[in-house]
């Protein structure tokens, strides 16, 4: 389902774009190896490659769950502010 909901909302965006509409915005994923949405978020991260949505990917070890994201806020932050 939620693979589903995401290319909705990507072919949404493309659309928009294509139209001159919109424009892609900068994306940061990142995933925990271990974590149960490992196949769903590199699949998504294929087809944002696809539609050239600039993204900035990352896996590290780790699980689904705030330890995680709590380990790698710091990255995120400095990847909003020094990159984009």
């Amino acid at each position: 389902m939620l693979e589903s909901h995401s290319c909705q909302c990507l072919q949404q965006l493309r659309e928009k774009v294509e139209q001159g509409k919109a424009s892609y915005p900068q994306m940061y994923m990142i995933c925990g190896l271990q974590d149960n949405l490992i196949d769903a978020n590199r699949s998504f991260h294929e087809k944002l490659v696809k539609a050239k949505v600039p993204v900035t990917y990352r896996e590290y070890p780790g699980k689904h769950e705030f330890e995680f994201w709590n380990q790698h806020v710091e990255t995120m932050i400095t990847w909003l502010t020094e990159e984009n």
